[in-house]
């Protein structure tokens, strides 16, 4: 997932922790979620699903905004 992530930013020119946060939301919105939650809905499972994709989402905001600051 990092390193998808340096890609990413690298392909977008990535240069502020700001910027990275905001491909971190497209990224999770993109793909945490979007391809977890159908399933998670489709069971009712809404507290684990939030359990679950919130602690994929917090990663991968973290995970963006430290590469961002890193480059």
């Amino acid at each position: 997932m990092v390193l998808s992530l340096a890609l990413l930013q690298g392909a977008f020119g990535v240069a502020s922790t700001g910027a990275g946060v905001s491909l971190g939301v497209l990224v999770s919105l993109g793909f945490a979620i979007a391809t977890g939650l159908p399933g998670q809905a489709f069971l009712k499972r809404w507290r684990v699903a939030g359990i679950a994709y919130g602690s994929q989402v917090v990663m991968i905001l973290a995970a963006s905004a430290v590469l961002a600051g890193w480059q």
